[in-house]
């Protein structure tokens, strides 16, 4: 089988694999698709592997010679860091202050920087239009020009344009939540098939072929195997913070503005911005004290927990009088693990307000 029909195989399964979970096993979908899940480690193991290859290919005809090839590479590279935010769940490090304040998610990357000029899914869009139909197509009608060596190396073959096309679409429509983060794996993938052929040097192509995997499993399971072993202190210092978060939202931190809304899921810091909740709601940190977890003053300024991620809060419209608000942390692992506001056989920590009375809200 030569290489185009195989890189089709593996395009049409993963695309179509994408559809069948969507439409027959949507609770597998979502789970496989949260932060740090096997979706995410997985395409940082195809962009990964892709940028390795390139580089080796780079290197055996001179880095600065073959430019073109170098900078593919370097940009699988960032894009595999990006992915991970540099290691900031896998390692459970508060980024700095600048990330905490003006990166929407909080985290340790460029991408999420500003939502309404770079949004990742309108990047991914980008690169698809560019590398992934425009350039081969370039190349193909210009041949005669004197283009930059080596430029065919880095192209996606041009008999892979419809897949490129489809996901553009898929991004475009949207037809389902986290559809991105399935567009980013295939985006990877279809790097990782153009990387393939490159490098000729690399043996064992088995190896080759398993190295996003390994990638994969080590991410995933370096989480897990720390999430094990993770210290009591912070698992204490987490449930303390929850609670004191819990109370004061139901002392007074919930503002009107989020009473009425049907439906608010969002960072602690982030909902104080957009005034749901009010500034008094973080200051209840400062009370809190945590011993052996890191002092670091802007872990508390900014709502982040013991592992350097977000706290969160989700409130749904109520169907009588009365309504609770969640308040949580990923826990130990550093992943969304709750499914429907329950916490049970999960890492996650959380609480519940007590009912807040909203009359106002259903005359």
């Amino acid at each position: 089988m030569n290489r185009d029909n195989s890189g089709h195989l593996i395009a049409g399964f993963a695309m179509g694999l994408f559809a069948l979970l969507a439409a027959t096993a949507p609770e597998v979908y979502e789970r496989l698709a949260q932060e740090d899940a096997w979706i995410e480690w997985l395409t940082v193991g195809l962009f990964c592997t892709a940028g390795m290859v390139f580089l080796s290919a780079a290197k055996r005809h001179g880095f600065a010679t073959a430019w073109v090839i170098t900078a593919t590479g370097l940009f699988c590279i960032v894009v595999a860091g990006e992915e991970i935010s540099w290691g900031q769940r896998l390692l459970g490090f508060t980024p700095p202050e600048s990330f905490l304040e003006s990166n929407y998610q909080q985290e340790l990357n460029l991408h999420n920087f500003s939502k309404a000029l770079f949004e990742p899914k309108w990047l991914v869009i980008a690169t698809l239009s560019v590398w992934g139909v425009s350039l081969p197509v370039f190349y193909r009608l210009n041949a005669s020009l004197p283009l930059p060596k080596h430029l065919e190396t880095i192209l996606l073959p041009i008999s892979y344009i419809p897949w490129s096309v489809c996901a553009i679409v898929l991004l475009l429509i949207y037809p389902i939540d986290l559809t991105a983060e399935y567009v980013e794996l295939f985006t990877g993938l279809l790097f990782y098939l153009t990387a393939f052929p490159s490098d000729a040097s690399l043996r064992p192509k088995l190896v080759y072929a398993l190295l996003p995997f390994l990638i994969m499993g080590a991410g995933f399971g370096g989480i897990e195997m720390s999430a094990r072993v993770d210290s009591a202190e912070k698992i204490a210092c987490a449930q303390k913070e929850v609670g004191a978060l819990t109370k004061a939202i139901y002392e007074g931190g919930a503002d009107d503005q989020l009473l009425e809304r049907s439906y608010v899921h969002k960072r602690i810091f982030t909902a104080i911005q957009a005034n749901y909740l009010t500034p008094d709601v973080i200051e209840a940190l400062r009370a809190v004290g945590c011993v052996g977890v890191s002092q670091n003053p802007n872990r508390r300024k900014y709502a982040m927990d013991p592992w350097g991620q977000p706290y969160w809060m989700q409130y749904e419209e109520p169907e009588e009088e009365e309504v609770t608000i969640a308040v949580y942390s990923f826990g130990p692992n550093r992943r969304r693990d709750f499914t429907a506001r329950d916490f049970t056989g999960t890492d996650d920590i959380g609480a519940f307000t007590r009912p807040l009375k909203v009359e106002l809200v259903l005359e």
